[in-house]
């Protein structure tokens, strides 16, 4: 299957560059096989921005426009299924058993640094 991979550009500047803002200023995501169920969430610095569920197995890319300063960075989570629980709560029992059972979050798979903007 090999690995899942986030990307974020704008125009020529990568993830730890900064960007002067504009009006026309658009950001463009790419994910490298994003697996099927799993969630890509874009991040500002007031929080979520964007969110994309993958209903199949494949690359994904999203553009669009940056109105404020600060940052955005993505990352990809997963809901662990019923046998990934199992082998938690197995592996969790003799350590913390007070957390056997528990509901387990969402579980990052892949994630990105940041990209900046200032006006």
């Amino acid at each position: 299957m090999g690995t899942t991979f986030i990307d974020i550009t704008c125009g020529d500047c990568v993830l730890g560059d900064t960007v002067k803002l504009t009006e026309n200023t658009e950001v463009t995501i790419n994910v490298k096989k994003l697996r099927k169920k799993h969630k890509l969430i874009v991040f500002d610095k007031d929080g979520e921005c964007f969110t994309h569920t993958a209903k199949k197995t494949g690359d994904y890319s999203v553009t669009f426009p940056v109105k404020k300063d600060g940052f955005l960075c993505a990352h990809i989570v997963f809901e662990p299924g019923f046998l990934y629980s199992k082998i938690h709560d197995i592996a969790i029992a003799s350590r913390i058993p007070e957390q056997k059972g528990m509901d387990l979050p969402p579980l990052i798979f892949a994630q990105s640094g940041a990209i900046y903007f200032e006006k």
